[in-house]
């Protein structure tokens, strides 16, 4: 038998022993492959998802974070309002009292048919009056306009003196009480506009907020 009838019989027994196992590791490893992609493949949409709906529920946590920190400010900023209108209102009321006060005061010392006495009582309520109303500016300091707050104190110590002139019978300096009076009234005033601007805003950042509210719902 030469040796080319030995290869050809031996080729097939040749095949199965060698090339077989070959094959089939071949054919796992390429099965393995194939799988391996298709597991990363899932894995990557799994993430993909995963990380839109961190971004979707970040997101949506954010703006109702800032949705509850508008509202939070806004609250905030009606409570302040609500509190400076108060102030401002007890201030127009006291100016006007002090008003009447240095009116009085002037009509007490001119009076001939109030005795000395009476004139004393009458001086020691006036100096109790302006103390409430010191008592009251601090109190309510915080929620007045700036320029008011030196304005008002400069009224409520001159208004002391002048009572305190009139009732031991000295001259008094009226237009120094009266200058500081108009000075915190138009102070005063200005500081209602100011007011009313700022409550304007507050107004439309509440109706913006409201239609903001309306519209994601």
């Amino acid at each position: 038998m030469d040796s080319v009838t030995v290869m050809t019989t031996m080729w097939p027994e040749f095949a199965h022993i060698v090339l077989g196992p070959v094959l089939a590791f071949v054919g796992v490893f390429v099965t393995v492959l194939v799988m391996h992609a298709h597991h990363r493949k899932d894995v990557q949409q799994r993430e993909a998802h995963h990380s839109q709906i961190l971004s979707q529920q970040a997101a949506l946590f954010r703006r109702e974070l800032e949705t509850r920190m508008a509202e939070r400010e806004l609250a905030v900023g009606q409570t302040i309002l609500a509190r400076s209108l108060e102030a401002l209102q007890g201030a127009f009321c006291w100016v006007m009292q002090i008003n009447s006060l240095l009116n009085e005061a002037s009509s007490v010392a001119a009076s001939e048919a109030k005795t000395g006495d009476e004139k004393v009582d009458a001086y020691s309520e006036m100096h109790d009056h302006l103390r409430r109303a010191r008592v009251w500016y601090d109190q309510n300091c915080v929620y007045l306009p700036r320029d008011f707050r030196s304005s008002f104190l400069r009224l409520l110590n001159l208004g002391h003196h002048h009572v305190t002139d009139l009732s031991s019978s000295r001259s008094s300096s009226d237009i120094y009480v009266w200058s500081s009076f108009q000075e915190a009234l138009d102070i005063l005033l200005k500081g209602m506009e100011t007011f009313m601007a700022r409550f304007s805003l507050i107004e439309r950042a509440y109706s913006d907020l409201t239609g903001l509210s309306v519209r994601e719902s």
